[in-house]
Parts: structure tokens; sequence; C-alpha cells
């Protein structure tokens, strides 16, 4: 019996084995395709007079009141200071609504401790994810982060960038990047 089912065994095997597909491969020029006869029609003439010191004026055809803006902050924290904020820049105008959609941050403090960074607007706290970048000397950490957040323009600053750290010796160095676009209010 064991010897009958060894040799069914070998047999349904070597089936399987030969039945199993097989690779073609083909050449490229071997392919035959048809010629397509592509022309282009009304070929405009475009000539740029606009120079660097006098750019071009862009903006949004779907939306004429999207305004993009970009600023930054840098700001230190000295020995003995655990948390610290600045203001970023003022962007647009009391008519206009500030939507912030993408926060960077760079920060750089003593070995051994840790941070956390969030833009604050209002009294509203926006906390931000930064991932260790290694040693660099001292720590650093990083974040580029997709966001949306509202505020209003025109004032002293339209937000806050801030940061809190594990201990207070040593420096700290910080730089934050927002961008975004203003809309007009109705």
């Amino acid at each position: 019996m064991k010897l009958i089912c060894k040799a069914l065994f070998v047999a349904v095997s070597s089936i399987v084995t030969l039945t199993l597909p097989y690779e073609v491969k083909l050449n490229a020029a071997e392919i035959p395709v048809a010629p397509v006869d592509v022309q282009v029609v009304n070929q405009p003439n475009v000539t740029v007079v606009n120079t660097p010191k006098i750019p071009i004026p862009v903006g949004e055809i779907q939306n004429p009141a999207f305004q993009p803006f970009q600023v930054d902050v840098r700001f230190s924290l000295g020995r003995g200071e655990g948390a610290g904020e600045a203001v970023l820049p003022r962007v647009g105008n009391a008519n206009q609504r500030v939507v912030i959609e993408h926060v960077t941050v760079d920060a750089l403090i003593p070995d051994g401790q840790r941070v956390v960074a969030y833009l604050k607007l209002g009294e509203i706290l926006h906390s931000l994810v930064l991932t260790s970048q290694g040693d660099w000397g001292d720590d650093r950490y990083r974040a580029s982060q997709p966001i949306r957040l509202y505020s209003l323009g025109g004032a002293i600053g339209f937000g806050l960038a801030g940061v809190e750290r594990s201990r207070t010796t040593g420096s700290a160095n910080f730089y934050f990047t927002v961008s975004g676009y203003l809309v007009d209010l109705p």
C-alpha cells in the first residue's frame, strides 16, 4: 500500500510540475503598433515681457480671493527658560481670514532634553508632531506638518509659535515656518 501511495504521489507531482504556466518573453520591436498622427493646431506664440524685478502677478482662477502667504519666526530659550512663545508676523488685514495649511519646525536643544511644539491661535493650542533627527552635537527635532487652521488677519500677530522643553539647562534654538493663504471676508 505504501508503495502504491508513493508512486501515486510521484505521478501527481510530475503532472503538476508539467502543467505549471511558463513565461513568454517578447521583444517590444516585435509587437505591431499602428502609428498615430498627432497635430498641433493654432500654435500660439507667447512672449513673457516681465523681468524678475517686475514679476507676473499670480492668482487662483477659480478663487480670485485666494492670496498665498508664508511667514517664519526664530527664537531661543536661554538657560533657566523651559518654555517660550514667539508672535507670528502679521499677514493680511482685518477683512481677511488666514488659512494655515502647513507648518515646519526645526528645534535644536541640548543632548538628552525633549521638546514639544505648538501653534497657539487665541487660547487654543494646536500640537505639532516632532521627530528626532539624531545627535547634531545637540539633539535636533523637526516637523513638517500639513494642517488646516483658521484665524483673522491684520492683528499684530495672528498666532503664536510655542515650545516647552523637558529641562532648562543650556540654550535651545527654534525655527518655525507657517504657510497658507488669505481669503477676503464678505
